[in-house]
């Protein structure tokens, strides 16, 4: 466990140090891929493809265990995962995360059943619990996130963005609001904030709002609800169909135990963008907290829609039915 430990280590410094920054080239055409970084990035997956072969093939012949092939194996995952999160490959990123969800569900279950027999140790039981928690996160933060915070070049209601809206980064705030969204990403709040206060300073009236939006969201992460509500107003006031800044709002309202007033801010996220996922999850757990199943069943649908194999939406959906 030891070595599957310093291996997870290892990787998240990787992704962290040699990764500066990835944007989606789908999303944001203003910060496109380094091509020379996206080479080195699949020559690794290369590598720990090479030798999990090699690894395979020693095992099936009992030369060495099992274990090592489970390293080898996440280790490859792993590295497609760093790869397709820089060069913005989205449907290749969200495949490799459900890839390593159910490995990881595949290894519980074996470590499970030698743990029944007496053959290992509870620790062990546990790493493997743990990996299977931590890949199923993995998948829905950036399910969530994706769907959370609409891109750099999107205006809310998933239109293209307008020639002013997408002119030249002359003051260097879009580029820094890139980095900021990336810090974003990772679960770096910190880094995130200090980051989109510079794109602030950088131009303090943005016109497409994404500072003040990604501002609010690392305020809201970091526990400054109050800060991150004054900022999401002063989204909504360049921008007043921001989904990301409405939502935000509507979560510091159910924070807030201001229930009724979270559920306007997310209707009205979800009529400016209706695959806004954060909002129409809100709707469902406050319509279903009411006892309104009708609305709750609606919304589930809705959700269902839009993330049409989402577990969490498909149970409650047959809570409300």
């Amino acid at each position: 466990m030891k070595k599957v430990f310093l291996l997870s280590v290892s990787i998240l410094l990787f992704s962290f140090v040699f990764v500066p920054f990835y944007l989606s080239a789908q999303q944001n055409q203003d910060i496109a891929p380094d091509p020379e970084c996206t080479v080195l990035l699949k020559r690794r997956v290369e590598l720990k493809e090479e030798k999990l072969k090699k690894i395979e093939d020693a095992y099936r012949s009992g030369i060495c265990r099992y274990f090592d092939y489970n390293v080898a194996k996440t280790a490859v995952v792993d590295a497609k995962i760093v790869l397709y999160r820089y060069t913005g490959e989205r449907k290749e990123l969200m495949t490799t995360l459900e890839e390593k969800l159910n490995w990881s569900k595949e290894q519980y279950r074996a470590v499970e059943a030698v743990y029944k027999v007496g053959a290992t140790l509870s620790d062990q039981l546990i790493d493997a619990e743990l990996a299977m928690i931590d890949a199923e996160l993995e998948l829905k933060q950036e399910k969530n996130l994706q769907t959370s915070i609409p891109p750099l070049n999107q205006k809310a209601g998933n239109k293209t963005a307008t020639t002013d809206d997408t002119k030249s980064d002359s003051n260097g705030s879009r580029y820094v609001a890139g980095i900021a969204r990336h810090f974003f990403m990772q679960g770096k709040h910190n880094e995130s904030l200090q980051k989109i206060e510079e794109a602030v300073r950088l131009d303090p009236e943005n016109a497409n709002a994404y500072a003040y939006q990604g501002l609010g969201w690392a305020q809201f992460n970091l526990g400054d609800i109050e800060a991150a509500k004054k900022t999401w107003a002063k989204c909504l006031e360049l921008d007043s169909k921001n989904a990301a800044a409405l939502n935000g709002l509507g979560w510091a309202a159910w924070r807030e135990t201001k229930k009724d007033d979270a559920v306007k801010h997310w209707e009205k996220a979800i009529a400016a963008a209706p695959n806004a996922t954060a909002a129409l999850s809100g709707l469902c757990l406050a319509y279903e907290e009411k006892g309104d199943k009708e609305n709750a069943a609606k919304y589930y649908k809705m959700w269902l829609k839009v993330d049409p194999k989402n577990e969490e939406a498909q149970k409650g959906l047959e809570r409300t039915e």
